[in-house]
């Protein structure tokens, strides 16, 4: 439809443009080694361009720009330090740039992938995958391995079923493999897959395609069939990586009917064992709707908030057994 270039003298990138309500775009990036804000209307025309600058002397970087948790139309610039120790700060923009409000970061938190969960933020970078809550304090970390290698996540996508995708790369001797790490929304490790072939195999690039919940990915291979660095494209269903919930042991099942909820919006639970814990109700993108304390007992009715049409998860977390997760339908 259109394409707009911008260059200067000096490396020159940009991050992954973010949408404002209007339906203009937020990008930023780096020009001529200077923290660049730009807003674009829909036919690629430049409302209006910023540079910012971190401190007297210090030019800064800027890494990424993400929305703010819970708030519409409001999005953080991740701001670096180039002089040592690189300390980062968040910098808040709304659609005329930057408003005023800073949070730093004192010694940085380092992200690779990041995705926006109700009030909270899930990352990951290297092996580790880190919740956050509005103000980026840490609530947990997590590590993840593949195959029980060392990995390396780059890529990060909410699952149709509440959860969570995390992909990169896992070492193989001297070689890499694909890895696909499926978590919960409290960091449970679900899923681990490993994809390798002769040589090394990376990946660039890892989506859900939205009508089956399948996963897409694409990347690069050495050693590839046709010769040098061959780039590949896989689609995986989902089913053959891992089940929509960790598997029930015997005395942790529980159901809820009726299941589709019916119109009175109530919802009796039945379990094996009395329900302990915290319940969580969630909707398909793992945003938080309520929680209920558990009544200690094998049955509970809850009655849920006016919900529209769609798939929501019911989560009951409990210090002493995995996260139990049902699917709830509202028509």
């Amino acid at each position: 439809m259109w394409t707009k270039r911008t260059f200067g003298l000096l490396y020159d990138n940009y991050t992954k443009p973010q949408v404002l309500p209007n339906g203009d775009f937020l990008v930023g990036g780096n020009l001529n080694n200077s923290a660049v804000l730009m807003r674009l209307n829909t036919a690629g025309q430049v409302v209006w361009q910023q540079t910012l600058v971190y401190a007297p002397g210090d030019i800064g970087y800027l890494s990424e720009v993400f929305p703010v948790a819970g708030a519409v139309g409001q999005f953080w610039a991740y701001f670096g330090s180039t002089i040592p120790p690189y300390p980062r700060r968040y910098l808040r923009l709304d659609a005329n740039g930057p408003t005023g409000q800073v949070i730093a970061t004192p010694g940085g938190i380092p992200v690779t992938a990041r995705v926006v969960t109700g009030t909270e933020y899930l990352t990951v970078n290297g092996d580790e995958v880190r919740k956050l809550d509005a103000s980026f304090n840490t609530l947990w970390t997590q590590t993840l391995t593949a195959g029980g290698r060392y990995t390396s996540l780059q890529h990060l996508v909410a699952t149709p079923d509440g959860n969570f995708l995390a992909g990169g790369e896992a070492y193989r001797g001297s070689n890499t493999a694909v890895t696909l790490n499926k978590i919960s929304p409290t960091g449970t490790m679900l899923a681990d897959t490993v994809f390798s072939r002769l040589g090394s195999v990376y990946l660039k690039g890892l989506a859900i395609e939205p009508t089956t919940g399948d996963y897409v990915f694409a990347g690069y291979a050495s050693n590839g069939p046709i010769g040098g660095a061959d780039i590949y494209w896989t689609q995986w269903r989902r089913s053959l990586v891992t089940a929509t919930r960790a598997r029930q042991t015997p005395g942790l099942a529980w159901s809820a009917y009726p299941n589709p909820v019916a119109d009175d919006q109530r919802l009796h639970l039945q379990a094996e064992q009395p329900l302990r814990g915290t319940l969580h109700l969630r909707d398909a993108l793992g945003r938080s709707l309520a929680t209920w304390p558990a009544a200690g007992q094998r049955t509970q009715t809850l009655a849920l908030p006016a919900l529209p049409a769609g798939i929501y998860l019911l989560t009951l977390d409990d210090a002493t057994t995995p996260p139990r997760t049902l699917r709830l339908v509202v028509p």
